[in-house]
C-alpha cells in the first residue's frame, strides 16, 4: 500500500467539524465575556470618578456658603461700628461748635 505524507498526517490528526466549532465557539464566548467584564470595570471606574467629582463640588459649595455667611456677619458688625462712629463724630462736632 502506497501512502503519502498528507494521508498519514490526516489520519493522525483527524480534525472534526464538531471539535473546531466547540473550540472557536468557546474562544468567542470567552472573548465576549472578557470584553463585557472590561466594559463593566471601565463603567464602574467612571462612576467612581464622577461620584468623587460630585463630592468635591459639594464640599466646595458648602465652603463657599460658609464663607458668605461669615462675610455677611462681618459686614453687619462693620455697619454697626460705622453707625457708632457716626454718632460719636456727631457728638464731637456738636461739642466743637459749642466750644467755639
Amino acid at each position: 500500500m502506497n501512502t503519502t505524507w498528507a494521508d498519514a498526517a490526516s489520519d493522525a490528526h483527524s480534525w472534526s467539524i464538531d471539535g473546531m466549532v466547540w473550540t472557536f465557539g468557546s474562544m468567542i464566548i470567552s472573548l465576549l465575556f472578557v470584553g463585557l467584564l472590561a466594559w463593566f470595570l471601565v463603567a464602574r471606574s467612571r462612576a467612581k470618578v464622577a461620584l468623587s467629582k460630585e463630592s468635591s463640588y459639594r464640599t466646595l459649595a458648602n465652603d463657599a456658603t460658609d464663607a458668605q455667611y461669615q462675610t455677611s456677619e462681618k459686614l453687619t458688625d462693620i455697619g454697626k461700628q460705622l453707625a457708632d462712629l457716626t454718632i460719636r463724630l456727631t457728638s464731637v462736632e456738636r461739642l466743637l461748635r459749642e466750644v467755639e
